[in-house]
């Protein structure tokens, strides 16, 4: 007889099977499910975690049919559903529609004390999804009801029905949430957090300054960050820069993510003077760059033409202490620079490095440089070839080989006549 420790190893590893092959096929005759015959055949009982596994895997299949029938197959085993199967079932209901039943699987989780509290998380997931497809007056009349049947929505639930207007574009609505929810929970800073980001995210100048009057009720400074890093992403700077003054007079302390927003915003503004400027106020304040920091700068100084600045702040973040290594962005913000100004061989000295570092170009690196060698006034033959050998390594499809091969061709083909002709005319014109 198979002992108990043999049977719960055997068990696990039919689990781990079950996530990785797709048995969902709709139709599916669950009795007959090859890895549920083969346990019984090896004397290895379906559990709990067995059947949740197979429930969970269905419903992000989209095979609702088959989850519930795993429910009934698990009560046929004498497994007893948990929270975990029912959470299960709510995600598979919501995935596919059907808000109803996902409701009644949660006022049945009602029924026993011990799952109250999970039921208010499950609510809460199918009020945010009600949202998220365009039923928002659904979505809070469910918070209402919510409260009747002696659920009580707490900040998270709040945070995230106002996130997911916010996301859907109903402000207004997100608005009226946040000033029951605030009303209710008087300067929870979950709910300002959620609403401050929130705003910050929607892009949008309104929004971002409406974000940024809620400041003054949060001491986070990821919060502050939201607000400085959607300031910098509309253009605002100076505002931006307000912030980090605002965050300073509260005695919040800008951190590396505070001024790496505001260097990057200088990038996008073409205002590398500036955005050098933060980068030494920072290491003059203590923070100390990190990788990120480090790639905003690069960027920066590559968008306003000063790639060889660019290159020595590389090589500094090698040799300065605790030596900061070069990402794939790194590699390729410095690859794309040179390749772009026409100077190859540096280009193609930092792809060694890239490689070295055990980072490969990819498709969307290698299209971008090869379009614009083939827009140089002058494109490399050499280079567009061993680019086209780039790309076929790093596993492009035949038909866009094809389409950049055709390209190179033509553009190679063009330029050589035309270097052609201007050579006759030279020659004709200096006999």
């Amino acid at each position: 007889m198979r002992s108990t420790g043999q049977s719960t190893r055997a068990r696990r590893t039919y689990v781990e099977r079950i996530v990785s092959v797709p048995i969902f096929i709709k139709g599916l005759n669950l009795t007959k499910t090859p890895i549920l015959i083969e346990m019984k055949a090896q004397k290895v009982h379906p559990n709990e975690t067995t059947f949740n596994t197979l429930i969970k895997g269905a419903g992000r299949a989209g095979q609702i049919d088959a989850a519930f029938d795993y429910l009934s197959e698990m009560r046929r085993n004498a497994c007893r559903p948990n929270h975990v199967t029912k959470n299960s079932l709510i995600d598979a209901c919501m995935r596919v529609g059907l808000w109803d039943r996902a409701i009644e699987i949660l006022d049945q989780m009602l029924e026993e004390e011990s799952e109250r509290k999970l039921a208010l998380i499950g609510y809460t997931s199918v009020c945010a999804g009600l949202v998220k497809c365009g039923r928002e007056t659904d979505a809070l009349g469910l918070m209402s009801e919510m409260e009747s049947k002696g659920v009580d929505p707490d900040p998270a639930a709040y945070s995230s029905v106002i996130n997911s207007l916010i996301g859907v574009g109903n402000i207004d609505i997100a608005w009226n949430l946040f000033d029951i929810a605030i009303e209710r929970f008087e300067d929870d800073e979950e709910i300002y957090a959620t609403m401050v980001a929130g705003l910050c995210k929607t892009g949008k100048a309104k929004f971002v300054y409406q974000a940024a009057e809620l400041l003054e009720h949060i001491d986070s400074v990821s919060t502050h960050n939201a607000v400085v890093d959607g300031f910098a992403k509309i253009g605002r700077l100076a505002e931006a820069e307000d912030c980090i003054k605002f965050m300073r007079q509260r005695l919040v302390q800008p951190n590396v993510v505070t001024y790496t927003a505001l260097i990057d915003g200088y990038g996008r503004s073409r205002d590398i003077e500036n955005g050098l400027r933060l980068f030494r106020e920072m290491c003059n304040e203590g923070v100390a760059p990190d990788l990120i920091a480090f790639n905003a700068l690069i960027s920066s100084l590559v968008r306003c033409g000063c790639v060889v600045l660019a290159m020595q702040l590389f090589e500094e973040m090698s040799a300065r202490k605790g030596a900061i290594t070069p990402d794939f962005k790194t590699y390729s913000i410095l690859a794309q620079a040179h390749f772009y100004d026409g100077y190859f061989e540096k280009g193609w000295e930092i792809f060694g490095m890239m490689t070295d570092g055990g980072h490969k170009p990819n498709q969307r690196m290698l299209e971008s440089i090869l379009k614009r060698v083939l827009k140089s006034s002058k494109p490399d033959r050499d280079t567009v070839s061993r680019l086209l050998e780039e790309m076929t390594s790093a596993g492009v499809t035949d038909s866009t080989m094809r389409f950049w091969r055709m390209q190179a061709s033509k553009t190679l083909s063009r330029w050589e006549i035309s270097g052609n002709k201007n050579a006759e005319e030279k020659q004709r014109n200096n006999p």
